[in-house]
């Protein structure tokens, strides 16, 4: 019972907050290793269930909201080599990943927040942002699904993919 109290009470409030989460989740890694360097993105992955994932009337997503980009516990970028991700500079770490789900265009957010803290967006342990590619996948996907791309050389990509958008950010190895 307290443990229901609870759940309702969390789920109000990251609304409140423009913090909307999915509930049913997946633990799920991708990870790659690119210029002898490894690049691991730890999340819990959602699944549509039939609902409409991202803007319009009663939509899960909102537009102009922040997501944790994921379910559950925070999604987690964790990197051995100091990464340039767009044109951010990422030393070396952890990090906690966001979206900004802005209809002029996606930002990945990368947090230097971590653990339970994460939980709920704090823009001032913003390390940067930066633009998101998005497009449409040729077929619907059911369940979020992060992705790390070997490009070449030392360079790579970030995807996220879910129900009707795939978005991607390019980063290389420094």
């Amino acid at each position: 019972m307290n443990r229901a109290i609870i759940s309702a009470f969390m789920a109000v409030a990251a609304g409140s907050l423009g913090l909307a989460q999915p509930i049913s989740k997946t633990p799920a890694e991708a990870e790659a290793t690119i210029g002898g360097k490894t690049i691991v993105v730890k999340y819990q992955a959602a699944s549509a269930h039939g609902r409409t994932i991202f803007g319009g009337a009663g939509a899960l997503l909102q537009p102009n909201t922040v997501w944790r980009a994921g379910a559950g516990s925070p999604t987690t970028l964790y990197t051995n080599a100091a990464l340039k991700i767009g044109g951010l500079a990422v030393p070396p770490g952890r990090y906690t990943l966001f979206v900004l789900l802005d209809p002029q265009g996606w930002q990945l957010i990368v947090s230097k927040e971590k653990g339970a803290a994460a939980q709920v967006y704090h823009k001032e342990q913003d390390l940067g942002r930066v633009a998101m590619t998005t497009a449409h996948p040729s077929v619907s996907v059911e369940t979020m699904k992060f992705s790390v791309n070997a490009a070449g050389g030392k360079t790579g990509t970030l995807q996220l993919e879910w129900a009707d958008v795939a978005a991607s950010v390019p980063f290389a190895v420094q």
